[in-house]
């Protein structure tokens, strides 16, 4: 999940230019909204937070910069966080 992807598109939905992205990847996506979720094929976030596990990440840009205060929300629950001043985030 953690790879440099560039695509070019005119006149496409997000769902074609997401699934064009992980196409041939162990990474699936889900849209809730104006929310995008990424995840490894075969895991959910539910799954991982039933198991106590602790997911971390950070979450950038599309310049590799750091984007303080972004909101992080286990898909289907009210847990979540927000990033920190270096757009790192911790969820249990």
């Amino acid at each position: 999940m953690n790879r440099p992807a560039s695509i070019q598109v005119v006149n496409e939905t997000v769902a074609s230019v997401l699934t064009s992205l992980f196409h041939n990847t162990n990474v699936v996506y889900a849209m809730e909204g104006n929310n995008i979720f990424l995840m490894k094929r075969g895991q959910s976030a539910a799954v991982a937070q039933q198991n106590g596990r602790k997911v971390t990440g950070k979450v950038m840009d599309k310049r590799g910069e750091p984007i303080i205060g972004a909101n992080v929300v286990v898909k289907g629950t009210s847990n979540g966080t927000i990033t920190d001043l270096d757009g790192n985030f911790t969820l249990q």
